[in-house]
């Protein structure tokens, strides 16, 4: 439509309306008082609008507000000011928005002189729309920082939504509301791990989360609350690229994801860098501090030459619990249960569904049977003494089984091995069968064992020899 001229007013925001496409403010200067969000607003109405602000000083806790898709913005001359500064959210003076959905993107924001001024100590321009282009001229004064948040907290049935710039922040800010959602707006490389101590929800939304370190010994996200991956999208991963010295003895390992609370897995593809004589694990589920109940119901656990989960059961009291209802778990040797010590700890793994593939490099290229290959899903117990409690147990009662599984010894004496698909071996625990003794021999079992003693020869009775 054809340029509209809007005045500012002490009491309420100026706001575009349908069918004003395109807005002119000049010469204005609006002061809105602390009650006043949006001093220039955008709603979603305002998708190809053009706007154009001249010789303008616009004052508001959010000066100017977006969310039109492929809005153009243009200020010459023209200062905007926040005086806003919360606790909780990170406001900023230009924000252009994005809960999740199409808002804000295309858009485009020209600054030509004036300032972009933070009073209070927040962000001078948050840009929550990754494809959102922004061009401040050199003679542009710019009191905070520019950054892009690619994450945000959503809440269910409500309007209301925070952006942040980290992982953490937006993890802290969702915790323990049953409402909300931590949404992946695009790729997030960490500059640090991050740790889970209430109920969180993460959707990858089909985006990658990574982070990259050479410190040895750490992890990527340690849970110790309630923490639920999805991946709406279905192309969502998270990757930590672990640069550091292998360490051989095994003693520091690094994780993508360290469990010690509950964690359930619904999507994304879950990877750990590949480095030899070095324990990392894309999940180490690890009960020394408390409970780590791991259900992974879909989604895809990839390393290429460890294990996909570690079962770290390092407790006398907490339980190490791993179900398997669905997704694929691969790796060289998919799932690795460990008694690492010399005392009676709590083991349970269950698999119902999915699939578990081993990365033996002769079984994936072709050249060897998968009965052929060393990787096994297996048990440990790697002190002398050490032992399962009573409440341990291994059923693998559904799935595709495209690993061989060694349960002969070291495992739980509760073995279940039901209606899976295995393809490989599945070596468990021996159970003799016994013949009946003879004269000369006692005792024996098909495997070599024997017991008792020879019968010998009564006198007078039938020799059996």
């Amino acid at each position: 439509g054809s340029a509209t001229r809007i005045a500012a007013s002490d009491t309420y925001a100026v706001t575009n309306q349908p069918g004003e496409n395109n807005i002119w403010p000049a010469g204005v200067t609006k002061v809105a008082g602390t009650n006043i969000n949006y001093a220039i607003n955008l709603p979603g109405s305002s998708d190809n609008a053009t706007v154009v602000i001249t010789d303008s000083n616009i004052t508001g806790n959010i000066a100017l507000n977006v969310w039109g898709e492929k809005v153009a913005i243009t200020a010459n001359n023209s200062n905007f000011t926040s005086p806003y500064e919360s606790e909780v959210e990170v406001c900023s003076v230009i924000q252009f928005n994005n809960d999740g959905t199409t808002a804000a993107h295309g858009a485009s924001l020209t600054v030509n002189g004036g300032s972009i001024i933070s009073l209070a100590e927040t962000v001078a321009l948050s840009v929550s729309s990754y494809d959102t282009t922004i061009s401040i001229s050199n003679e542009t004064t710019v009191q905070g920082k520019q950054e892009t948040s690619s994450i945000a907290v959503i809440y269910e049935g409500q309007t209301q939504f925070y952006t942040s710039s980290t992982l953490q922040h937006a993890f802290d800010l969702a915790a323990n509301d049953p409402r909300a959602k931590v949404l992946l707006l695009g790729d997030v490389v960490l500059d640090a791990p991050v740790v889970v101590t209430g109920t969180v929800v993460l959707d990858l939304n089909g985006f990658t989360l990574s982070y990259e370190s050479d410190v040895m010994g750490e992890a990527m996200i340690t849970n110790k609350g309630e923490l639920t991956i999805n991946d709406s999208v279905g192309t969502g991963v998270i990757n930590y690229n672990y640069i550091g010295a292998n360490d051989a003895s095994y003693g520091k390992g690094n994780y993508t994801i360290s469990n010690g609370g509950k964690l359930t897995v619904n999507g994304g593809k879950i990877t750990i860098a590949n480095i030899r004589q070095h324990a990392k694990y894309p999940i180490d589920n690890n009960s020394t501090t408390g409970d780590a109940i791991l259900v992974i119901n879909g989604g895809h656990l990839y390393n290429y030459n460890t294990a996909a989960i570690r079962m770290f059961c390092n407790s006398t009291t907490n339980k190490n619990s791993v179900t398997i209802n669905g997704g694929l778990i691969e790796g060289y040797s998919a799932i690795w249960m460990q008694n690492p010590g010399k005392n009676t700890v709590h083991g349970a793994l269950t698999i119902t569904g999915g699939e578990i593939r081993t990365t033996a490099a002769a079984y994936v290229n072709g050249t060897s049977e998968l009965k052929d290959v060393a990787s096994k899903l297996y048990c440990t117990i790697d002190g002398e003494g050490g032992a399962w409690s009573e409440d341990s147990l291994v059923a693998i009662t559904g799935g595709t089984i495209n690993e061989n599984v060694y349960l002969a010894t070291n495992a739980p004496a509760n073995l279940t091995v039901g209606e899976a698909t295995f393809n490989g071996n599945v070596e468990m625990p021996h159970t003799h069968v016994w013949s009946d003794a003879t004269c000369t021999e006692p005792s024996k079992c098909e495997c070599g064992e024997t017991q008792g003693e020879a019968l010998g020869h009564t006198p007078g009775a039938e020799a059996n020899c």
